[in-house]
């Protein structure tokens, strides 16, 4: 859910008045972000001003990853308290509101140590509310009831730097855009026999749609031409590919694609010939990806396709020898790589 950074600011104003004073380091903070954005030390004493001394449970730990979208700022935050893990997104547009509104969302979470971590609630939705009240150090006997308490805003202490903030900036870093892959692909019906080949694509995933363009080929396919001698066969493809990605134990997710390249056959014995023709088919399939966070992972892939071109291959213009079949099944298993 996009909660605009504008509406967070303002409402950190009011929180901050509730916060005094604190003597201990409230997040251990892993963050990331492009050149040009506020420092961790900024954010931290952001948070640090925020919260002051008010009740919290353990040091929380927090990771954010903080990258350009369109015209937009997104923060991707990961908290962990104990055995308790929270995640949520910000948007804003500009990456030094972002900034403010992460700190808010973290002086907030470690303020409230009864509440889920980075709960949907855990930011106002509207410059007329405000976060729910947090208790506050009660004034010195000798003031006035009447009169109000001014609150110290205190200067960034230096944070430790723990390993928890290690723990939680890997799976940040492994929320990548690119990606490239290999795989040994295995076909039915577009050869003569099952056809076994590498195949390699580059993957762009902005969000939990993947775009993805690969290279398929698949050779060695035999086909016997009685006292011609014997043809061999070979499928060669570009394909485009679309993935929608459900962030499950595993990634899964449906994925259509086309496939434009050639079918060809070479023959062998008394005379030498060669063919080819073009082959056009568009397919869907599962994929499933695991781990669904990681720089390095396995992935497979199950689907058929359709052949709009089907290209028949004759001897001496009148002898059938080869047509491939109108539906093809197709399977792989491989191993990506990911990058930021």
């Amino acid at each position: 859910m996009k909660l605009w950074v504008g509406v967070a600011v303002a409402a950190a104003t009011v929180a901050s008045s509730q916060f005094a004073r604190g003597a201990e380091a409230p997040v251990v903070l892993a963050w990331d972000a492009p050149a040009g954005c506020p420092d961790r030390a900024s954010v931290e004493a952001e948070i640090v001003r925020s919260l002051g001394t008010a009740r919290r449970g353990a040091t929380l730990s927090a990771g954010a990853v903080v990258r350009r979208e369109g015209s937009e700022w997104k923060a991707v935050l990961v908290t962990t308290r104990g055995a308790e893990t929270g995640e949520r997104e910000l948007w804003a547009p500009s990456c030094a509101l972002l900034a403010k509104a992460t700190a808010l969302a973290l002086a907030l979470a470690a303020a409230r140590p009864d509440e889920p971590l980075l709960a949907p609630d855990a930011l106002p939705l509207s410059a007329a509310s405000s976060p729910s009240p947090v208790e506050r150090p009660q004034a010195d006997s000798s003031s006035s009831s009447s009169s109000s308490v001014p609150v110290e805003q205190p200067s960034a202490p230096a944070l430790p730097r723990t390993g928890s903030s290690d723990a939680i900036a890997a799976p940040l870093a492994a929320r990548t855009r690119f990606a490239i892959g290999a795989s040994l692909a295995v076909d039915f019906g577009a050869l003569p026999h099952a056809g076994v080949g590498p195949s390699l694509h580059i993957a762009w995933r902005p969000s939990r749609l993947e775009a993805e363009l690969g290279l398929l080929y698949l050779a060695g396919q035999h086909a016997t031409l009685g006292d011609r001698g014997a043809a061999t066969f070979y499928l060669a493809t570009a394909s485009a590919r679309l993935c929608y990605v459900v962030p499950l134990a595993l990634a899964v997710g449906p994925c259509a694609w086309m496939d434009l390249g050639t079918l060809g056959a070479a023959s062998t014995g008394p005379l030498t010939t060669s063919a080819a023709s073009l082959w056009a088919a568009p397919g869907f399939s599962v994929r499933v990806r695991w781990p669904k966070d990681g720089r390095l992972a396995a992935s497979g892939d199950l689907g058929a396709a359709i052949a709009l071109a089907r290209p028949e291959f004759v001897l001496d213009g009148v002898r059938h020898v080869y047509q491939a079949a109108p539906l093809t099944a197709r399977g792989t298993i491989g191993i990506e790589a990911r990058f930021p």
